[in-house]
């Protein structure tokens, strides 16, 4: 996914990127909207083209929306999946890596 960022630039971005992408039964995946809140122009990335290209999903159900956030800081990047949880549905990680 984040294989449009230079090598060389990936140990200076800090931030954090949010994404939603949306997977198909067949696990292709499409970005549907992000928010950028990091030191890197996102356009550089080009997002929507690795996501539909590279990303694929394993053992999907049903069509679902994704929400993703990237924190980059200098011992790399973390992924948080994002779920609603709870009675007050509440917006928490659901899955950290």
């Amino acid at each position: 996914m984040l294989s449009g960022l230079p090598e060389k630039a990936r140990p200076q971005v800090r931030g954090i990127l949010t994404l939603q992408i949306m997977v198909e039964e067949n696990g292709s995946s499409c970005l549907v909207s992000l928010r950028n809140e990091t030191n890197y122009t996102t356009r550089k990335w080009h997002l929507p083209e690795n996501i539909s290209h590279r990303l694929t999903w394993h053992h999907v159900k049903k069509k679902v929306s994704v929400v993703l956030a990237v924190k980059f800081s200098e011992k790399g990047a973390q992924f948080l999946r994002y779920g609603i949880e709870g009675l007050n549905r509440e917006w928490k990680p659901i899955k950290t890596w």
